[in-house]
């Protein structure tokens, strides 16, 4: 990762990046075996129903009280 960091941080800003960086991927791990089910559930139901609603089935669909319906990961990087 420093390798990857080196040009455009300095070695003292690495942490700044990193620490985020690892806490995302984290969430992707935590929700990478509902996502299939969680973007479908969002395209049927985004326009339909007031977000609270629609938050409220993602959620359950995920087994999470956190959602996203980003359709890339960190993963793709």
């Amino acid at each position: 990762m420093a390798e990857i960091l080196g040009g455009p941080y300095k070695f003292d800003d690495y942490g700044k990046v990193i620490l985020p960086m690892a806490v995302l991927r984290r969430f992707d791990c935590v929700l990478q075996d509902t996502k299939d089910e969680v973007l479908k559930k969002y395209v049927q139901y985004n326009k339909n129903l007031p977000e609270e609603a629609r938050d409220e089935i993602l959620n359950r669909t995920s087994n999470q009280n956190s959602i996203t319906s980003a359709t890339m990961t960190l993963k793709n990087f």
